[in-house]
């Protein structure tokens, strides 16, 4: 083992320490792993802004449905008054089989509530949560029955913008000292 020096060593030669953690668009998911998380995850970090426009975040289940990520409230919850009056949201998604691989989804949330999609969205989700999708009628009933609240409706993210993050990509980059990077103007 060698001794440790007094200069630290850059993670990519020729460039700064710092550089893989400052410059972080090389680390970004490709399209199609982007969407296998977001279609595959159980839970996302939901951030809002109240009305004292404070902002507020919570680890909630989603359903990704017809498109969207969805989350379910009613009305005497936070997130629910505070998307009742400004519709901004942010969904954050890491990767269930690897929590260094993350996506930012920011947007606007639609409130609705129809019969078809309640029903959808509980089948949906009990199917989920079992790892099944034949699950017998009474199972499917008493789980309705707990989401049956008529005041209970439905945020489907309208998604304005996409960021993404894969942390192991960036920790492999620095311990290998591989440069990622296009030539920067001047260089």
């Amino acid at each position: 083992m060698s001794e440790p020096t007094s200069e630290p060593r850059p993670a990519i030669p020729g460039r700064p320490s710092w550089w893989s953690r400052t410059h972080i668009r090389a680390f970004q998911l490709e399209d199609d792993e982007i969407w296998r998380i977001l279609t595959t995850a159980d839970l996302a970090a939901v951030s809002w802004v109240t009305a004292r426009a404070e902002p507020v975040t919570a680890l909630l289940s989603y359903l990704f449905i017809d498109d969207h990520l969805t989350v379910t409230s009613t009305s005497n919850r936070s997130k629910y008054r505070a998307w009742s009056a400004n519709p901004a949201a942010c969904f954050c998604v890491w990767d269930p089989d690897d929590q260094l691989k993350q996506v930012t989804v920011r947007g606007q949330v639609e409130m609705f509530r129809t019969e078809d999609f309640h029903r959808r969205w509980i089948e949906a989700l009990v199917a989920k949560v079992s790892g099944r999708d034949d699950l017998p009628a009474e199972v499917l009933e008493r789980q309705f029955r707990f989401f049956d609240d008529p005041d209970r409706r439905y945020f489907r993210l309208h998604i304005s913008r996409i960021l993404s993050y894969d942390g192991r990509m960036m920790r492999t980059v620095e311990r290998e000292g591989l440069d990622v990077w296009p030539e920067l103007p001047g260089e």
